[in-house]
């Protein structure tokens, strides 16, 4: 793979914290918690991304149908959150987590976009999920809460009561699988993602649970087909988009990938995965396309001036300005 491929597949197929293994004693559960300016619940999947307070993306996620998202970052840190998605205005915040801090929730509000359509037609909330008992609530909220505390035997046994109460919450199947994900058992892990789009086919997060599994087994086709029913039930989310163009750079179907790369950028908010123009440039690259490719470098360097990156970028501009003279 050429300079910056390895990179940006990484980056791309990054999973929600609560996929990531703890590699160190400091690490703190972090749930962030968005709510509407009246109170109510965002009512739709928003995109929540994690920064330092430079820039520097250090991860990203989408929260559930009660505003929640949950990462698992390292404490002593001061973090940027931006939070972004259909019928909201975009938001950001700056907070700090105290060294040794084991759990941390950090509160946002935000306001409706005066576009914003009626919060129970938006097609981007799984209707399955929003018809959720009280009591199924009730036990993911403390499978949860059992998790923050490192607690995964109980978190599993309350996830699993989550699902003895409804059957179809695939949510909590999804939870079952990040836990099995984190104990290694990648082959449960994937059958419960696949049970969680078996209760509910409208389940995105499901869909990209799946489709990084198979792209980190370079399974590329698999993860093309799971990323194009995501993007059906969620076109205008940057990081679905630009994930699918990763697959078929897999894939070598490079005339693809770059079309959907380029289009990352027309959408709301595409500056969160400012890689993808990294992408793009690689394969202008490989087809001679040399003006193109710098224009397309250019662009990141605008949308993530202080990326680790950007003196590897700023070096392949010149690099390329060199060869056409």
């Amino acid at each position: 793979m050429s300079r910056f491929t390895i990179a940006i597949l990484l980056a791309l197929t990054a999973a929600s914290a609560w996929s990531q293994q703890p590699g160190a004693d400091n690490l703190c559960q972090l749930t962030i918690h968005v709510r509407m300016s009246d109170g109510s619940q965002p009512g739709v999947y928003l995109q929540v991304e994690l920064l330092s307070p430079v820039g520097t993306p250090v991860s990203m996620g989408s929260t559930n149908a009660d505003g929640i998202v949950y990462f698992q970052v390292p404490s002593g840190v001061t973090y940027r959150v931006k939070v972004s998605g259909r019928g909201i205005e975009p938001t950001d915040t700056e907070f700090f987590i105290l060294g040794g801090q084991i759990s941390h929730t950090q509160n946002l509000s935000a306001r409706r976009a005066a576009t914003a359509a009626p919060q129970g037609l938006s097609p981007s909330i799984s209707a399955k999920e929003m018809s959720v008992p009280a009591k199924a609530r009730e036990e993911m909220k403390k499978g949860i809460e059992a998790f923050d505390k490192g607690d995964t035997a109980k978190a599993r046994q309350r996830f699993e009561n989550a699902i003895a109460i409804y059957p179809q919450y695939a949510r909590a199947y999804e939870n079952l699988g990040v836990i099995a994900a984190k104990s290694g058992d990648r082959i449960k892990a994937r059958g419960l993602y696949l049970k969680a789009l078996e209760v509910d086919d409208t389940f995105v997060p499901a869909y990209l649970q799946l489709a990084r599994t198979e792209i980190q087994d370079k399974n590329y086709s698999e993860a093309e087909e799971l990323l194009n029913k995501a993007m059906q039930l969620n076109p205008e989310m940057p990081s679905i988009i630009a994930l699918l163009a990763s697959a078929e750079f897999g894939s070598k179907n490079y005339d693809k990938a770059l079309a959907d790369a380029q289009r990352v950028h027309s959408l709301p908010h595409h500056e969160q995965v400012a890689n993808i123009h990294l992408l793009a440039a690689q394969i202008l690259e490989m087809q001679n396309r040399d003006k193109e490719a710098i224009a397309e470098y250019q662009l990141f360097l605008t949308e993530a001036p202080n990326s680790p990156q950007t003196k590897a970028v700023q070096q392949a501009i010149t690099d390329l300005q060199a060869v056409k003279h």
